[in-house]
């Protein structure tokens, strides 16, 4: 198809600028102390259902000596990097994780001396439930129930790691626990600011969002407190503040590919095409199926007159999502 053409008649309909102010959606631990080594992924013992596998190869290592910090290095099924660390600390409460665009923050709870419990978050909302178990064989099983942002099962999945460098002692290997009830996430603050802002009430939820950011309170979402208030002041029109709390929110998480696609729709109204295009990039990355990234960042091509790459993001914007379609 040819975008090219027609692209100059496109405006940018205040239906996908109103997205930027629509609310935010809503591994695991070992023995104490754990193994010292390195586990590989073993693709042909992991399970992924529906498929396809999401992962190439991998390995994982234990961060401390407590076996509180798990990092996870290498490629999904599209070769794609990943790199991720994961603070599996067993104690009920939420933990960050970095360098998984699928999830914020992770809770983690021990069932016994070999297994662990866990629950996983994407925004308000549960995106795991699984269970890790170390096997006497040398063996870590991951086993998770995945959910999408309305709290549907998309599908369940298997990850196993081998390490053949480790024999443990127990002839029997123990049974997966099941997996434990969700737990938010948020404190009692965020979570009433958060109730705030989903009744647009946006002074209430910015002077809230406000209270706990200034109370300098301990909490992994610090990061969603400021881009929530980014959104109420959106809504407001106060466009400079808004864009300060999604800068706010990108250096606390930089994978955060939502602030980085609210951000970068702020660059581009106010015609810092080249600045949008490099956040609207980021957001991408993060999200491959962003349609409304796409159309946006195809604008900004435009705009600079870099019509072969502004053609490439409305095809790609259509074939998402149809309303993006040139007719």
């Amino acid at each position: 198809m040819k975008f090219a053409a027609s692209a100059f008649g496109r405006t940018v309909t205040g239906a996908m600028l109103a997205l930027l102010t629509v609310a935010l959606p809503q591994a695991v631990n070992a023995q104490n102390p754990p193994p010292k080594g390195t586990w590989k992924y073993d693709a042909a013992k992991s399970t992924f259902k529906p498929g396809p596998a999401r992962y190439k190869d991998m390995t994982l290592t234990f961060g401390d000596a407590a076996g509180n910090v798990i990092n996870l290095e290498g490629s999904d099924a599209d070769g794609k990097p990943v790199k991720a660390t994961l603070d599996a600390v067993p104690d009920g409460k939420p933990h960050p994780i970095t360098g998984m665009s699928a999830f914020d923050s992770g809770t983690w709870s021990r069932a016994s001396d070999t297994t662990v419990t866990y629950q996983f978050y994407k925004g308000k909302g549960i995106a795991a439930l699984g269970s890790q178990v170390m096997l006497p064989d040398g063996t870590i099983s991951f086993r998770e129930q995945l959910y999408d942002s309305n709290g549907k099962q998309t599908g369940t999945e298997v990850l196993v790691f081998q390490n053949p460098d480790i024999k443990q002692a127990s002839a029997k290997p123990p049974t997966p626990a099941a997996p434990a009830a969700p737990k938010s996430v948020f404190t009692p603050q965020e979570t009433e600011a958060l109730a705030t802002l989903d009744k647009n009430d946006n002074d209430g939820a910015i002077r809230l969002f406000t209270a706990i950011i200034d109370s300098k309170q301990v909490t992994p979402m610090l990061y969603y407190d400021y881009a929530s208030r980014g959104i109420a002041l959106l809504r407001k029109g106060q466009q400079d503040q808004a864009l300060a709390d999604f800068d706010a929110a990108i250096k606390l998480k930089p994978d955060d590919g939502d602030s980085y696609f609210r951000r970068g729709a702020i660059k581009f109204g106010k015609m810092d095409y080249q600045a949008a295009i490099d956040d609207l990039s980021v957001a991408l990355t993060a999200d491959p199926k962003n349609a409304d990234a796409y159309n946006m960042r195809s604008f900004a091509y435009y705009r600079l007159m870099k019509n072969d790459e502004g053609a490439a993001d409305t095809e790609k914007a259509c074939a998402l999502k149809k309303e993006y379609c040139v007719n």
